[in-house]
């Protein structure tokens, strides 16, 4: 058991004391993820190659004002898009310190418990239990580095230093793991930004031929009719080149996405190979689009921390960790038969009954909450 101290500080804000490796900029209302140069770069490969499509196939098309219209619109979506990708808390489940250690409610009786007697190990019995769910057991696994048994489909990233709710993956382009709070967000920027691309690259296309038809006309030489295009539409033919070259990241990503969606898996599921044997998939839906559904309409959750409220250092923390001598033995088939209540919003899931453990020395009356 650890008995966590802070200095005292009465200006001290709570992102101040943030346990992962994400960068605050405003005085905290502002996260980003540890690699937060790389939004920036990404952010100016979506921008640079719309200003240069602006400029020049856009001025072809001045007579005919959506296509600017439409394309600059397109263009803001998918800013939008990124700029909510790479602010948002992906789903973090802080490190059990202060000032974002919660234990669960019930726990009162073992934290005096041990409060009483410091000096004796403090232990669970195994690194991870099991909850029956749509007919498989799933594995909640405890994390030693964040102190916390992982509610399922829950990682844990080496990145950014904590436990993703539903994590997918650690994105190189944002520098921010896409979760369960900002994924729907990352899809929005991933279709967008290939009917983005589909549209400009017509129209610019489109130019290009409507130019070199219009040179074959007059000049027969190639090299002569290959530099009036150039003259006319340079621009265009740098813009195209460009989107020839990094279209395909976008299309792949969009294709491979879409296929995680229809059969709801994440992609830290899918590269583990998790849901492979049978009976498959848990909480996969038999109609693809109830997954797709699924995934954009759910229940807005509540942060359980404020980054830019004052600490209040005025508690004491003491934390759980589990070894292989267990301080809790835990029955594994009352485990499995209880009735397990998870509400998909709250960590960790709870298994609710009591029972007395024998410490070596005096019963222990505990809520036990796993």
């Amino acid at each position: 058991m650890n008995n966590y101290k802070i200095k005292k500080d009465e200006s001290t804000k709570a992102f101040e004391l943030w346990p992962g490796t994400n960068r605050f900029f405003c005085s905290g209302r502002v996260m980003m993820g540890p690699q937060f140069r790389r939004a920036f770069l990404s952010f100016f490969m979506i921008v640079a190659p719309e200003i240069l499509f602006l400029c020049t196939t856009g001025r072809y098309y001045i007579e005919i004002p959506i296509v600017f219209i439409v394309s600059f619109l397109l263009c803001c979506a998918s800013v939008y898009f990124h700029v909510n990708v790479t602010i948002r808390d992906p789903g973090y489940i802080p490190k059990q310190l202060p000032p974002f250690a919660r234990g669960s409610s019930g726990m009162t009786v073992l934290a005096q418990a041990m409060k009483k007697e410091s000096d004796k190990a403090c232990a669970v019995d195994r690194l991870y239990f099991e909850i029956p769910f749509n007919g498989r057991m799933i594995k909640m696994k405890y994390c030693s580095t964040c102190m916390i048994l992982r509610p399922p489909r829950t990682g844990h990233c080496s990145d950014c230093g904590l436990c993703v709710e539903k994590f997918d993956h650690h994105c190189p382009w944002v520098g921010n793991c896409i979760g369960k709070n900002n994924y729907p967000f990352y899809l929005g920027l991933l279709y967008n930004t290939a009917i983005l691309i589909v549209f400009n690259t017509i129209f610019a296309s489109f130019e290009i031929y409507t130019i070199s038809n219009h040179t074959i006309n007059i000049e027969t030489h190639k090299k002569i009719v290959f530099l009036k295009i150039i003259e006319h539409s340079g621009g265009t033919l740098l813009y195209l080149l460009y989107t020839f070259i990094f279209m395909w990241f976008v299309f792949i990503l969009v294709s491979y996405h879409s296929y995680l969606i229809f059969i709801n898996t994440t992609t830290n599921e899918q590269l583990k190979n998790m849901w492979k044997k049978p009976p498959l998939n848990p909480f996969r839906y038999r109609k693809c689009v109830k997954n797709f559904i699924s995934l954009l309409i759910r229940k807005k959750i509540p942060k359980s921390y404020d980054m830019r409220k004052k600490v209040d250092f005025n508690f004491e923390v003491f934390t759980i960790v589990p070894s292989k001598i267990g301080f809790l033995q835990t029955s594994s088939d009352k485990t499995k038969n209880e009735k397990s209540k998870y509400d998909g919003e709250t960590s960790p899931v709870c298994m609710m009954y009591k029972e007395d453990y024998d410490n070596g020395e005096e019963l222990v009356s505990v809520d036990q909450r796993v």
